[in-house]
């Protein structure tokens, strides 16, 4: 049913119902699995670590009193500490289409702090 919402209704004007198609010129090679795999295992680990480090604020944070009295003063904290970490990465700034465009964009040039795709002329700082 979204799909053919998508293509009846054509939101991003492409006459496609994704607003980037990627494709690929070669095939996957037998080992990249592994690494495909071993990034989907890391992931998971990664995110029920996440899962129980929630958890363990949750009980051990939230008892302090100035917290219970004030429960705006954990958003905010946790507000805070996630923009001054993000801020400094450029790609957590870009608008969700022009990322989707940059990583699915094939690569001139790659640098330690950003991607520079064949159609752009420089990197956006």
């Amino acid at each position: 049913v979204a799909a053919l919402s998508l293509k009846f209704l054509d939101p991003y004007g492409t006459n496609k119902i994704v607003l980037f198609e990627v494709r690929y010129m070669t095939d996957c090679k037998f080992f990249e699995m592994i690494a495909f795999i071993l990034l989907g295992i890391l992931g998971g680990v990664t995110g029920a670590l996440f899962i129980k480090a929630s958890r363990v604020w949750a009980q051990t944070f939230r008892r302090l009193t100035f917290v219970k009295r004030w429960p705006i003063l954990e958003v905010m904290l946790v507000a805070l500490i996630t923009g001054l970490v993000s801020f400094w990465n450029r790609y957590t700034r870009l608008p969700v289409t022009e990322l989707l465009f940059e990583l699915a964009s094939p690569l001139r040039y790659v640098h330690p702090y950003w991607l520079w795709p064949l159609s752009d002329r420089g990197p956006h700082l």
